[in-house]
């Protein structure tokens, strides 16, 4: 199952180019320290706003620090933010889907009017409120948007245990007297995985998405520490919208290009997980 699955995966073009790309962006959040030609930090008083150069090859920002390595730097926090905050958020909605589906009737219905009064509630809004008290900061980005985007991977799981529990394989582990909490996790789980991923993948670019826009209001990821939100904060000016493009187009570029890649895999992963497409 696992081979044609991975075969499958790697005839989906998209998503094997995007895999790629997420990897070479890894590797470079992980390499940055080697590779960054300065400190994410250091200022440059003769380049305030300087244009690429080969003392800079992305160009300096207002202040003078060196765009490429506050961008290689900024990898790291963009890429950690998504990856923890939807982990937290398919963890939660995991374990909450998987108990609803599988017992249903109250329980169920308690769960369900839980995600409904999540769901009720803009997430942004939310998010804006939450970090304007606790402070903005990396942890409470992730814990916050972690913590209010489990809804949706919740009712897909849901869904998918709906299902699957009156599969013939869960009544037969039920005739062998496996317990629930086997049943849930050693038998039904692997069934949904497909969905799961999926689900991630979508949370992770939400989670990049979300960070880069509470960084620009400037509720996200505090400086000097880079990231690719708060890197366009200084494209609120309309002079450097139309005079100097090196400042704003490189992390815009990089969260465009790392979303659509995370979308792609996103894709990949579904078509190749679902059973209904191999025939």
């Amino acid at each position: 199952m696992l081979r044609r699955a991975a075969a499958r995966f790697l005839r989906h073009r998209l998503a094997v180019a995007g895999a790629v790309f997420l990897l070479g962006v890894t590797l470079v959040a992980v390499l940055a320290s080697v590779i960054a030609p300065h400190s994410p930090y250091d200022v440059d008083v003769t380049a305030f706003r300087s244009p690429p150069s080969s003392a800079h090859l992305l160009g300096s920002d207002l202040i003078g620090r060196d765009v490429l390595s506050r961008l290689l730097y900024a990898s790291r926090v963009s890429l950690s933010i998504g990856i923890l905050a939807s982990t937290i958020a398919v963890t939660i909605g995991t374990t909450l889907g998987a108990i609803a589906g599988f017992y249903r009737g109250p329980l169920d219905a308690v769960l369900m009017r839980l995600t409904d009064m999540v769901l009720a509630f803009p997430p942004l809004v939310i998010v804006l409120v939450v970090v304007s008290l606790v402070g903005p900061s990396i942890g409470s980005v992730i814990v916050v948007l972690g913590g209010l985007t489990w809804p949706t991977s919740c009712r897909i799981v849901r869904a998918t245990y709906l299902s699957l529990r009156e599969q013939e394989f869960t009544l037969a582990a039920r005739v062998v007297g496996a317990r629930d909490r086997a049943i849930i996790v050693r038998h039904l789980l692997p069934n949904a995985l497909g969905p799961v991923l999926v689900a991630a993948s979508l949370g992770a670019a939400g989670a990049i998405l979300s960070e880069a826009a509470l960084s620009f209001i400037g509720l996200g990821v505090q400086p000097p520490t880079p990231s690719w939100g708060n890197m366009l904060v200084d494209a609120q000016s309309l002079t450097i919208l139309r005079t100097m493009p090196w400042i704003w187009v490189p992390p815009g570029l990089a969260i465009l290009l790392t979303v659509l890649a995370i979308n792609f895999v996103g894709d990949g992963i579904r078509d190749a997980l679902d059973p209904r497409s191999w025939l």
